[in-house]
């Protein structure tokens, strides 16, 4: 501030205080002796300088770096040479192509779908429904295709042992003792 680096107004009062303090290097207690004003009063003094000069300093800083930040272009925005409706139409016949490629492919991998078939007639499925409407989207029909168990393939009972059907009458029946 003193050799006029920095261009801020102080009064005079607030001069004599930061040549007190910042020259000086003088406490406030001692800068309230020598300019004979209040302690509470030059502390405000003090105060006030401080924000001025501080504030021309950021000033200072922010234009700095404004001048090296690049400087906004003004963009034109032009319409796209497709629409929209046109560039959602050509992408769902797009994807509509794709799925019915994969479909083929998987239909082509799968081979003869005829083994999977239901043989049953008109007479079979009217008998199943009785002439009512399912009440679900399933509906079983009866087959007239009976299928032999083969050697190979033993029968698998979901039925337990007896014996450990037993056994497990007899855990219960301990954890109703013990809980008692």
């Amino acid at each position: 501030y003193f050799s006029g680096r920095i261009p801020v107004n102080l009064s005079y009062g607030q001069a004599a205080i930061l040549t007190c303090v910042g020259l000086q290097q003088r406490d406030i207690s001692r800068v309230e002796e020598s300019l004979n004003l209040p302690a509470n009063q030059v502390l405000a003094l003090f105060n006030k300088a401080m924000r001025k000069i501080h504030s021309h300093l950021r000033a200072q800083a922010e234009k700095e770096i404004e001048a090296t930040l690049p400087r906004i272009q003004e963009v034109s925005l032009l319409p796209h040479a497709v629409g929209v409706e046109e560039d959602l139409q050509q992408a769902g016949q797009e994807a509509t192509a794709l799925m019915k490629l994969k479909q083929e492919t998987l239909m082509s991998a799968l081979g003869d779908l005829e083994q999977y078939a239901i043989k049953c007639n008109d007479a079979d499925f009217e008998m199943t429904l009785d002439g009512k409407a399912p009440k679900t989207s399933v509906v079983s029909v009866k087959s007239k295709k009976t299928v032999e168990p083969s050697e190979e393939t033993p029968r698998v009972s979901s039925k337990r042992p007896k014996e450990s059907r037993d056994h497990s009458a007899k855990k219960s029946a301990k954890k109703k003792r013990d809980n008692a």
